[in-house]
Order: C-alpha cells, then structure tokens, then sequence
C-alpha cells in the first residue's frame, strides 16, 4: 500500500461507552450554512446548523448491544428568531459497527504503519492526532466512507511530502550531529523546524506537520545543540573568569612589586640621608675637636710664654 493510496472506511464503536463520533456529509449548492436533522438508529431525531467548507458535526452515540448502528440524515429549514436557516441540499446515511473489541482495527493499522516505516509513520500519526482522527477506532475495512477519510488521505499524502523534503541537516541525525560554527569551531548541533523569514518562530516538528497539512510554508536549520552550546558557554565563561583573574593578579603582582620598589628606593634615601646627617655630624665633631686642642694649645703655649716673661722680669731688677 503506497502512501498516497486513497483510505475509506468508518468508525467502529465501542460497546456501552459514550463515544463522540464525527459525521460529514456532502452538500450541494455550496450552501455557506444550512440546517441539517439527524437520527441515530431509532433515538429521537437531532438537528445541527452545518458551515462550509467542511460541513461536519459530531454525535454522541453510546450503543447498548453488538452490531450496526445506523445514522441517518436528511437537510430540514429551521426558523431561528427571524432569520430562516435553508435546509442541506442533501440526504444520506451511514452504518457503524458497535463492537467489544477493536484489536482487529489497531492490527490493521500497526500494518500499515510497518509498511510506511518509521518516519512516514511517525508523521502519520502525529497527522492524525492533530485532526482529531481516533485511528484506534477507525476501521479501514468499513464499506461505508466518512467525513475522517479526506483527513487520512491529506495525512497519508502530506506526510509523504514532509518526509520526502530535503531538510538542513540532509542525512544527519536531527537530535544531534557534529558540525563546525561559522566561527570555524567544531561543535554537536542539532536540525530544527522554523516559520519561514528572517523573523520565522522556531517550531516543533508537530507545528511543522501541522502547517504541512494547512498548506503553510516551513523550513529547517541547523544550529548547536542546546546542551552542548551550555557545556560551551560555562567552559569559555570559566575560562574567561580564570583568564580575567590571572591578569588580575598579574596586575597586583606588579602592584605590588611597584610598592615594594618604592618602599626600597625611600628606605635606601632615607639611609644615606641619614649617613649624611651622621657623616656631617661626625666632622663636625672632629672640627670642634680639633679647635678645642687648637685652643688649648695655644693656652699651653701662651701659659708658658707669659711664665717666661715673668721670670726674664725678675731676673732684670
């Protein structure tokens, strides 16, 4: 079964549980509104307002024993205050299956699923949950077809062009892979899903899936893996802080060898202005020194020469 093969079929309900149950029909005339009544077996009949484009509304049906359920439906007008809501240009039926068990529907869809393989599978089922699509409980092998086969197909064929599309990362691993920065540095990094543009949103891959299915552009990238780029960022803070604490120390070593210099060349100032105080004291010592014996000296000489002038008077009367 390729991917794009055209699915039908119809949900299957669970035996005495309550169940929301989907229900589109086709509408002539491209009504952008109309009044539609519906009738699940023989419950009383309800009615629904339906828009374009889809058309489509839900039951709650809660089957009480094993086998068809049908539903049937046909386009009534409506009186709403004074506004007259046409009928649906349409009338037509389903058929349901209440069962115990859907084990037969999930084989089936694990097969088709095995057959798609990994990725398209996985893009499948993210398809799916995104349109609201119970898979689980929707048998493929149904005669009847329903509003779900439109969203089935639209997975089927978009997810294969998703899949199918050259991403960033080519065929790397997306959760990470070794890569160099447009610094040059070598590095893990990661793909990611974004909104096209400059100023495009990082998206996940299921936002991307669903802007697949809507038709919207996408586009991918690569960058550092998160993880990685904190390991980064702390080893080259760490090294920038032991770097920037290096210089300061650095600085202060200098600092501090400035002062120390300083300190020397004053105490080494000080020390000879003190020799100097102390050498021009000393001769100054010697000086007073030497004119004190100078003077007494000259007293000793004086002493002796008035002595002998006394004596050479004496000896002349």
């Amino acid at each position: 079964m390729a991917a794009s093969s055209a699915q039908a079929g119809q949900y299957q309900l669970m035996l005495g549980t309550a169940q929301s149950i989907p229900i589109a029909v086709t509408v002539r005339n491209n009504e952008t509104q109309c009044h539609l009544q519906l009738q699940v077996a023989d419950q009383p009949p309800q009615e629904r307002v339906l828009k374009a484009p889809h058309y489509e509304t839900r039951l709650v049906i809660r089957p009480e024993q094993a086998g068809p359920v049908p539903v049937r439906w046909i386009g009534v007008s409506r009186r709403v205050g004074s506004e007259v809501i046409n009928a649906c240009p349409t009338e037509g039926q389903t058929e349901l299956m209440a069962s115990v068990s859907n084990e037969r529907i999930l084989s089936d869809w694990n097969a088709l699923f095995a057959k798609l393989g990994p990725s398209l599978s996985a893009c499948v089922r993210t398809a799916l949950e995104l349109q609201q699509v119970r898979y689980s409980w929707f048998d493929l092998r149904a005669p009847q077809s329903s509003g779900e086969d439109a969203k089935i197909n639209a997975s089927l064929q978009e997810c294969e062009s998703f899949v199918t599309r050259a991403t960033a990362w080519g065929g790397k691993d997306p959760m990470r892979h070794p890569c160099v920065l447009a610094s040059g540095l070598k590095t893990q990094c990661e793909g990611y899903y974004a909104e096209p543009g400059k100023s495009g949103q990082v998206i996940t891959q299921q936002q991307a899936i669903a802007r697949q299915l809507q038709g919207l552009a996408w586009t991918t990238g690569v960058r550092e893996q998160p993880q990685v780029k904190a390991q980064r960022l702390k080893r080259e803070l760490a090294e920038q802080l032991r770097l920037e604490a290096q210089a300061a120390a650095k600085l202060e070593a200098e600092a501090r060898q400035q002062r120390e210099e300083e300190a020397r060349r004053v105490a080494e100032a000080k020390a000879q202005e003190e020799q100097a105080e102390a050498e021009k004291a000393r001769e100054a010592e010697q000086k007073e020194k030497e004119e004190k014996e100078r003077l007494e000296k000259r007293s000793w000489f004086a002493k002796t020469y008035d002595g002998l002038k006394e004596k050479a008077g004496l000896g002349g009367k």
